[in-house]
């Protein structure tokens, strides 16, 4: 519901420069420390460089989901043509906007898979390891380093190893070298990194469209940037679905590159949306903090929180299904991801990570869903704030617990190097996007629907 005749605080008129980037270079320089702390302590672990990879791609999955979540935010408010989005549109563009960082971060990882040591992707080793593993057993494979050796060893006799893990009523499923080289076609390091650069360019290109489109308008007041903006976002939203699944495939399912769910896309995107409102939120309460935004009011952070609310639940719904399906479905090669990553209730298969997991159900759905659940929270800013933070770490475990698992199934790995890394990439996310917030003005002030979201209402 909207009532016209609001107007734009002067304040939210004009580009505030200065204060922006000052708050950004703490939080760019939080991010250095952390990332250069993270480095230091993997120097200094006997397999510190091991774990420094799984805990950088669970950062960097974390980190991409609050820009792809932000992203698609941008598109969907434009595809149903949400007027009431207008004045929080601006975060969101200046978040989303931080996917050039992200291409550059993401550079150690393309290094990895190109290095083809096979220590983070199992099947990024050379195709000519898995025809010897296939052909020859263990004895094939030890020319090859320690690294290659952890890899493919155990996947020598796959098919004798898994007759016999059944006769001792275990439902595992090894890495089979045949299966591997059935999957060379996709997984292979060369159409990883060829994907990942079309994955960044759609992305870059979709968030540099809007960004560029609305400040625009800012400029020239031409409506007609508006009827741009919402022409191209069905195929932006397309476009966007289709590289946020395959991404996910390729950065979280295979690392156990057996293992499959045909619902992990849509798990990834309800966690990206859900943090990217949660991020918007505390991005507003920052630009409130520099005396920004004030056009930004408890109706507008009230349907924010409806939407942090309703992916919570979405989330959860979709965690669940995923988990349901697997078990039901009882197929080693699927249910022995959940043993590894500790879901099972078997005694002899209880780790430190089901303890992850049953925190994962509690703090990131139940306790949330009964936060966020009242009028009331929504409508109060630094109550939602903290929501937005609480939610914003949940989301960092839900991806830690995701990948870490893979580096060690029977110890929970989290330290120095995966804190410092979380850190290291979330303050330099967060302090380019106030970079970005900085140039233009805080609120698109001539958008068509801007007095409809100056007057917006909750009923």
């Amino acid at each position: 519901m909207a009532e016209h005749g609001e107007y734009l605080s002067p304040i939210d008129a004009e580009p505030i420069g200065s204060k922006a980037n000052k708050a950004a270079n703490i939080w760019i320089a939080l991010g250095v420390i952390g990332l250069v702390v993270a480095v230091v302590f993997a120097a200094m672990s006997e397999s510190g460089w091991r774990e420094f990879k799984f805990a950088y791609l669970a950062s960097f999955a974390y980190v991409l989901s609050i820009a792809l979540g932000a992203l698609a935010f941008l598109i969907l408010t434009h595809l149903f043509r949400a007027g009431w989005s207008v004045v929080v549109r601006r975060p969101a563009e200046s978040i989303a906007n931080t996917l050039p960082l992200l291409l550059i971060l993401f550079l150690p990882i393309a290094g990895f898979v190109a290095s083809q040591q096979g220590d983070l992707f199992p099947w990024a080793v050379p195709a000519s390891v898995w025809h010897e593993a296939a052909a020859g057993g263990h004895a094939a494979v030890t020319e090859h380093n320690d690294v290659t050796l952890q890899t493919v060893a155990n996947t020598a006799g796959a098919e004798a190893g898994a007759h016999a893990k059944e006769a001792e009523g275990h439902d595992e499923a090894p890495l089979n070298p045949s299966m591997m080289l059935a999957k060379r076609a996709y997984l292979n390091p060369t159409f990883f990194i060829v994907r990942w650069a079309v994955f960044f360019a759609i992305w870059i290109l979709g968030a540099r469209f809007y960004w560029r489109k609305s400040t625009k308008q800012d400029e020239t007041g031409d409506h007609t940037l508006t009827n741009k903006m919402e022409g191209w976002s069905p195929i932006n939203t397309l476009m966007f679905a289709l590289t946020i699944t395959f991404a996910s495939i390729d950065i979280l399912m295979s690392l156990e590159p057996l293992w499959f769910s045909t619902i992990l896309g849509v798990y990834y995107f309800a966690g990206a949306f859900m943090a990217a409102m949660a991020m918007m939120i505390v991005f507003i309460m920052i630009a409130h903090k520099m005396g920004v935004l004030v056009s930004v009011n408890k109706e507008h952070m009230h349907d924010l929180g409806k939407l942090l609310f309703a992916f919570v639940f979405f989330w959860g719904y979709i965690a669940f299904s995923q988990y349901m399906l697997i078990w039901y479905g009882n197929l080693p090669e699927e249910t022995i991801w959940y043993e590894i990553h500790g879901a099972t209730m078997v005694p002899e298969k209880i780790t430190g990570w089901t303890t992850v997991f049953f925190i994962l159900v509690a703090c990131k759905l139940l306790i949330p869903f009964v936060g966020l659940l009242s009028r009331h929270v929504k409508r109060n800013a630094k109550v939602l704030a903290f929501w937005a933070v609480w939610l914003l770490v949940m989301n960092y475990i839900d991806i830690w617990w995701f990948i870490m698992p893979i580096f060690d199934e029977h110890h929970v790995v989290l330290g120095p190097i995966e804190i410092g890394t979380a850190i290291g990439m979330f303050g330099l996310v967060l302090g380019v996007a106030l970079r970005n917030f900085g140039k233009h003005a805080p609120v698109p002030v001539k958008d068509p629907r801007l007095n409809d979201s100056l007057g917006f209402h909750n009923i």
